[in-house]
């Protein structure tokens, strides 16, 4: 699936910025097309449909932060899939804003021999990809996630009753979220708003959140903080490249949830899934009566070796998508659900609907 970006923070040493000693929030007017600039506190970061930029200039450094796939939209289902695509739309800002721009790096030398780097620096990012589970599947394939691992030792757990979540989004954060809902959020600032585009923007946000309840839209975010760029590369926009974005969200996966999601009633449907895949009855029938033993709370490691035990930890979490080392959900697991493979797919152009305002490209040179 096409992955794009859905959140960037970036800075640079400039010695001709301004101190402005406050974080600036740069809102677009959506009638007159104007940059709107309010005088803030803080660099709180809202929630991701917000459309405004946060600006900053202290100490020689210029610093934007935002969604620059929204900027400007009234959504961010898709959006720019190259950094320097969003590193333009923040520059095209700046220069409305009077101040310098952010740009490919070179390096310099004080009378002192300090040397000092002058370009665009990555400080977060958010990479996002949309995933297609069908209409009734949104809830079940969160209650799926929430029971898996992400990578070997960063658990999910729900962050709130839409949203999954594993890690700390300082350094590596993972959450997967129903699309529709949080587009029903957006429509809450709109109700509110007294401008002429209000019918039109609130009539939209409900067609397009109808949509993606339609098809069963889950986000699946990575979020990228501080603390994985301080020493990476990846650090210095200059090493961005047009697939870097694409690279980068799969270098990062770990988990295979297009392919391991196989929900299923764990009460009896475990045999019956094994013995598809070719284990032998023995096997097939051992793990049943294991995992029976796991729901119920009950001591499934007894008797057995730690090499049979990581064995048949490693089976059931490949085969079946269930992780026997963490104790039982009840919710999780599902148990309602009748035997059927889960399946979850990246959502393709094909998918959108005809009148989806599609992001405008600006493929930086």
């Amino acid at each position: 699936g096409v992955i794009h970006v859905d959140w960037l923070t970036v800075s640079q040493r400039h010695e001709q910025a301004p101190d402005w000693g406050a974080t600036r929030r740069i809102d677009l007017d959506v009638e007159t097309g104007n940059i709107e600039i309010e005088r803030v506190l803080s660099d709180s970061v809202q929630a991701s449909w917000d459309t405004s930029l946060r600006v900053r200039c202290f100490a020689g450094r210029v610093e934007v932060s935002g969604n620059p796939s929204k900027w400007s939209r009234l959504d961010a289902v898709t959006g720019l899939t190259h950094v320097w695509d969003c590193i333009e739309v923040y520059n095209d800002v700046l220069r409305q804003l009077g101040l310098p721009e952010f740009q490919r790096g070179w390096y310099s030398r004080n009378d002192e021999g300090e040397t000092y780097y002058h370009g665009a620096e990555i400080a977060r990012v958010d990479l996002t990809r949309n995933l297609v589970v069908g209409e009734t599947g949104v809830k079940p394939f969160l209650d799926w996630i929430a029971a898996q691992t992400w990578g070997t030792r960063l658990q999910f757990r729900p962050i709130s009753e839409n949203t999954v979540g594993a890690g700390k989004r300082n350094r590596r954060q993972r959450v997967f979220y129903d699309k529709a809902k949080e587009i029903l959020a957006n429509i809450g600032s709109w109700k509110r708003s007294r401008s002429y585009k209000r019918e039109s923007a609130i009539e939209y946000l409900h067609a397009l959140a109808e949509w993606a309840n339609s098809i069963g839209l889950v986000r699946d975010e990575i979020r990228l903080g501080t603390k994985f760029f301080c020493g990476h590369e990846l650090r210095l926009a200059e090493n961005w490249g047009p697939q870097t974005v694409e690279q980068l969200f799969k270098e990062q996966s770990e988990i295979q949830t297009l392919e391991a999601g196989a929900m299923i009633d764990y009460k009896t449907g475990i045999y019956e899934v094994l013995r598809t895949k070719g284990y032998s009855e023995t096997i097939a029938g051992r793990l049943q009566k294991i995992v029976h033993s796991w729901i119920h709370g009950d001591e499934w490691k007894l008797g057995l070796k730690k090499t049979a035990q990581y064995k048949y930890a490693s089976i059931l979490r490949k085969e079946c998508g269930l992780d026997i080392r963490r104790p039982s959900n009840v919710r999780s697991l599902a148990l309602c659900i009748k035997p059927k493979v889960l399946e979850a797919r990246p959502l393709t152009p094909e998918d959108l609907p005809e009148w989806y305002d599609k992001p405008t490209l600006r493929q930086a040179a």
